[in-house]
């Protein structure tokens, strides 16, 4: 397994310090403690200069701006303390790893091999038989499988940590305060202080991945992560892959026999959790919308996939319970909620949701029980295809959205509020992907695989989509046969200005 800049070498892997992560644990802790004192303090001097209350009207703005600001950084500090919770672990999981990657060298070595900077395994001793340098040629490609097994599952992990430590510290360093106080933080307020990142251009030429043997479509993953959901294959049950685990084959996503999960989005949640949504559908060879988008997305916690959460369902501005479809999410550090992006039941229109404010002692999953509509995007298209909603590194909301038969959008804000009225961005050139032998075809399923920032400051965004092309030549009509499905993916780039 030759090193590359994704992979250590030998000698980078037998220097790996982590101890960074406890480093940051420990100082975040500090700052957090400190910073909630110093609120709490200035708070009370507000209400109490000098120790003496303070009434009137001016005093009462002062301290309603004061409760604004504390409840606006707490949300935040909230964030450091949940990334200084995680470190430990992470800290430890990625020592553990480094361990057994060593270790597997250390057996190689043990058994008279030399394992080169590549992890590549060469024999030191000389056979005297040509059985018996087959039986050490065996050996050595044991030893190498081993090694290099392991390491990939250390890098693979690392990244998945990586992506989620990047999710949960994305609104860091973007805290304004309001003035005037008065909305408590509560979402929804506009804030002049704030900066929306722009999309630059449409994306690049689609270029096509190369899928051997059993094509998939949608692909589905969080940045970062190389988290792999896929929808339907050519041919079996639709695809889970986390790297760095035991998931690398079916979804195991529970649904009844003929039935199978499509996936509609990811999100990251305010503890890290990542999360995968869900339509169950049955089996069938449609390629409208009603084929594929359920009344409602169904959630799945990738630590655990085994398991469904349950169904994302929502109180709509009527006041219904409705379920939410073509789910994507994010948390929002400043205001402390998870934000949906979905439709409203199978066939109704786009719409951003939020959950009430999560609170210290709430189970991990308990936003999905208080989803409240915010307002529909008119600005996306019909918007029955599949979405994105991701934090941008350099602070920030991008949402990517497809509609059937229409090219791919995106919109940029500076929070996710903002995104329902932002000007919207083509993003796949003229909306067409050609692939030889077939008739060009609309792009879906658009997910964010990577956010790269560029030497000159502005974020790169790697997009995937699908195509499910109709062959040159296909009847048409009422009796034409239904198109055979022969998906394709394809990855394209765009850039932003933070």
């Amino acid at each position: 397994m030759p090193a590359t800049p994704r992979f250590p070498t030998l000698s980078q892997l037998r220097a790996s310090d982590y101890s960074y992560f406890g480093q940051l644990g420990s100082y975040l802790q500090q700052i957090s403690s400190k910073a909630q004192s110093a609120l709490e303090e200035l708070a009370d001097d507000v209400a109490h200069p000098g120790g003496a209350d303070w009434e009137g009207v001016a005093a009462d703005a002062a301290i309603a701006q004061a409760q604004s600001d504390a409840v606006t950084a707490r949300t935040s500090m909230w964030s450091w303390d949940d990334v200084a919770a995680s470190t430990q672990r992470w800290q430890e999981e990625l020592e553990a790893g480094t361990r057994t990657a060593l270790d597997a060298v250390d057996d190689a070595e043990r058994d008279g091999f030399e394992v080169g900077e590549d992890y590549s395994v060469t024999d030191t001793y000389e056979a005297e038989t040509d059985e018996e340098y087959d039986e050490r040629l065996e050996e050595a490609e044991a030893h190498a499988g081993l090694i290099g097994h392991r390491v990939s599952k250390l890098v693979a992990n690392e990244s998945l940590i990586n992506g989620r430590l990047r999710a949960m510290s994305a609104g860091w360093g973007t805290l304004n305060f309001k003035e005037g106080g008065g909305d408590g933080g509560q979402p929804g307020h506009g804030d002049p202080n704030e900066h929306d990142p722009h999309i630059v251009g449409p994306g690049t030429d689609p270029v096509e991945e190369n899928q051997n043997g059993n094509p998939y479509d949608l692909a589905v993953t969080i940045p970062g992560t190389g988290i792999l959901i896929t929808g339907d294959p050519k041919t079996g049950r639709p695809q889970l892959h986390i790297p760095g685990t035991k998931w690398n084959g079916d979804n195991p996503f529970p649904t009844l026999k003929d039935e199978r999960p499509l996936p509609t989005g990811t999100a990251v949640g305010k503890d890290g959790h990542l999360y995968a949504f869900y339509s169950i559908k049955g089996y069938g060879p449609g390629n409208e919308p009603k084929d594929f988008i359920a009344p409602e997305s169904h959630v799945q916690d990738l630590a655990d996939p085994t398991h469904d959460l349950g169904p994302l369902q929502g109180i709509s501005l009527t006041g219904s319970k409705v379920g939410i479809s073509q789910a994507s999410g994010v948390y929002d550090p400043k205001t402390n909620r998870m934000m949906i992006v979905g439709n409203i039941g199978p066939d109704g229109q786009r719409e951003l949701w939020q959950s009430d404010p999560i609170k210290p002692t709430d189970s991990p999953n308990a936003w999905m029980n208080n989803m409240h509509e915010v307002n529909a995007f008119n600005n996306l298209g019909p918007g029955n295809r599949e979405n994105q909603i991701i934090a941008l590194p350099k602070g920030g909301y991008l949402l990517t959205s497809a509609s059937n038969g229409q090219q791919v959008v995106g919109v940029t804000a500076a929070t996710p509020q903002g995104l329902l009225n932002a000007q919207s961005q083509p993003l796949t050139g003229p909306g067409l992907i050609t692939s030889p032998g077939n008739q060009p075809a609309f792009p879906y399923g658009p997910t964010v695989t990577n956010v790269d920032i560029l030497p000159n400051g502005q974020e790169q965004v790697t997009m995937r989509v699908s195509t499910w092309p109709t062959p040159q030549g296909w009847p048409t009509g009422d009796n034409a046969p239904k198109v055979p499905y022969h998906p394709h993916t394809y990855t394209t780039t765009f850039d932003i200005d933070p």
